[in-house]
């Protein structure tokens, strides 16, 4: 197969994804994925140990696991770099943030009335709780009250939805008469699912939670000084390490938090072969690259040789494939974490000058925080299938067999588990010419750019 090939691959898949994200009915509404500010990164061996993420604690699950929680939360504190590629960096999200409030200032004097306004809707949508860790000393936290709870659940299931009837839409080759009756047997189910799963967001409370929400949007400009306070207060502790290194750790949570299992609900398949291929790609995949985020060649084979990881990339011998697999697109909640404070006036922080944070859009240059991981998308029974040649074969297996890292594009095919104690190795197998991978993996992470911030300079 041709780099052209390859590359045409790689931008469709990515495209595939990223529809799968952002994607809204004509006549239904996607305010959680917003194309101008979102950006998905191809992840790079990311396979998941589900025993990693089991019981986790969640508003609805608030005995669970505190170990489970704290490897969720190291797994998505990392910042990523502002790369085609997801590259987690050593820079943690949470840390970064508490510098910026706890150096933060209000330049603008407090309208008691918008201020009051503001707190009447804030405490509507939170609440405050206190959680165990694990020597058993208590801490109070940020949490969203149960009408907010019940929101956000029912808007994710609503994306949930929307992301499987685009992901199944995209997989239907419509030139071809057979798979278009298919398509036209099969679209009233997934319509429906988006028709049941809107009502019900929006007949359980959304338009009250929807009035609070506009009600500190349009309060927040006036009410500076309260919501520097309120993440002052809040990041002001974290949880105590379950590994007793004395590390802090703030919480957050995964909607939905089974996103491990491989029995969950919430996939969709998704079909790609050398038969679908999109002769355009769009902007966001060509503008950073989606087809060189993985390398040259969809092939990687690597290893970690004396401490250092080396990789190796290959072009397939086949000229036919298909990809076969599960995807479901997992959001992120971080209840410490109030990103208003992006998007208001007339506040600097000590830590950096006017648009340091962030300049709003994606670029090369180095910011404090340009980037903050919103969802990641898993894929799970993925099958690859195509001609094989016995050299490649080979390859594979005996860098698997070494214990090496093997990829196709951001599939990962072998390697060990990523952000885990766990030493164990996952491993693909042929069954013929396909192949079959175990488990599950995140192939995908979508980050909100973060609004240019913050709006002014400290004072010199």
């Amino acid at each position: 197969m041709d780099q052209a090939t390859e590359t045409k691959i790689l931008d469709t898949l990515y495209d595939r994804i990223y529809q799968a994200v952002i994607y809204s009915p004509a006549d239904k509404q996607n305010e959680v994925f917003i194309d101008e500010n979102t950006f998905l990164q191809f992840a790079q061996n990311q396979a998941l140990n589900p025993a990693d993420f089991s019981n986790l604690v969640t508003p609805t699950n608030p005995s669970g696991n505190l170990g489970a929680s704290q490897t969720f939360a190291n797994l998505v504190d990392k910042m990523p770099s502002q790369t085609s590629a997801y590259l987690p960096s050593a820079t943690l999200i949470s840390e970064t943030y508490k510098q910026i409030v706890d150096g933060a200032n209000s330049t603008t004097t407090p309208d008691p009335a918008q201020e009051k306004k503001y707190k009447q809707a804030f405490d509507y949508l939170n609440t405050i709780s206190t959680i165990k860790d694990y020597t058993g000393k208590e801490t109070t936290q940020t949490d969203n009250s149960p009408v907010y709870k019940n929101y956000l659940n029912n808007q994710s299931a609503y994306l949930t939805a929307i992301s499987g009837y685009r992901t199944a839409y995209l997989g239907y080759d419509l030139t071809d008469p057979a798979q278009q009756r298919q398509w036209q047997a099969n679209e009233p189910t997934l319509r429906n699912n988006i028709d049941r799963s809107y009502n019900t967001w929006r007949s359980q409370g959304a338009a009250q939670v929807e009035q609070a929400l506009a009600a500190m949007a349009s309060a927040i400009n006036d009410a500076v000084g309260n919501i520097i306070r309120d993440a002052q207060q809040t990041m002001a502790s974290g949880m105590a390490s379950s590994t007793g290194d004395g590390s802090r750790w703030y919480f957050s949570y995964p909607m939905p938090s089974d996103f491990a299992d491989p029995n969950a609900s919430g996939f969709t398949r998704m079909l790609l072969t050398e038969k679908n291929l999109e002769e355009t790609a769009s902007s966001k995949a060509t503008d950073w690259k989606a087809s060189g985020s993985v390398g040259v060649g969809l092939l990687s084979i690597g290893a970690d040789v004396s401490g250092h990881h080396s990789e190796k990339h290959y072009n397939m011998d086949s000229n036919t494939f298909t990809l076969d697999a599960e995807i479901a697109v997992v959001r992120i909640f971080r209840p410490w974490l109030n990103d208003l404070l992006f998007k208001i006036n007339s506040w600097y922080t000590n830590m950096t000058s006017a648009h340091g944070i962030s300049i709003g859009e994606l670029t090369s240059d180095p910011l404090i925080l340009p980037l903050i991981p919103k969802a990641f998308v898993v894929a799970r029974k993925v099958k690859i299938t195509a001609e094989w040649s016995s050299d490649e074969k080979k390859r594979i297996e005996d860098s698997i067999a070494a214990k090496g890292s093997v990829g196709w594009g951001p599939f990962s095919i072998g390697g060990g588990y990523k952000d885990s104690s766990s030493s164990d190795y996952h491993k693909a197998q042929f069954q013929g010419n396909t192949l079959v991978v175990p488990g599950s993996q995140i192939i995908a992470w979508v980050s909100e750019i973060t609004p240019a911030s913050p709006p002014e300079s400290a004072p010199a």
